[in-house]
């Protein structure tokens, strides 16, 4: 991975970690059936939580004046109910 690739990652730590956290977070506490479920045991949960979520790699990064566009993968550890 490059110096700038390792920065950008680096950043979207520090600063977008929380922000999609939290948007990850109330999407599956409103949507719990939005989830793909085929290989869940709980196929309609009435509650889901995020436990926690690591970003995997961000691509289609574009640098537009003073703001940061990128898409994210990310692996979640989901708690159905």
């Amino acid at each position: 991975m490059s110096k700038a690739q390792n920065e950008i990652k680096e950043f979207i730590y520090k600063i977008c970690y929380r922000p999609i956290w939290e948007s990850v977070n109330n999407y599956i506490a409103v949507h719990p059936t939005a989830l793909n479920l085929s290989m869940a045991r709980i196929k309609y949960p009435d509650t889901a939580l995020l436990l926690d979520m690591l970003l995997e790699y961000a691509t289609h990064i574009r640098i537009d004046e003073d703001s940061l566009f990128f898409d994210a993968i990310l692996s979640c550890t989901i708690e159905l109910q």
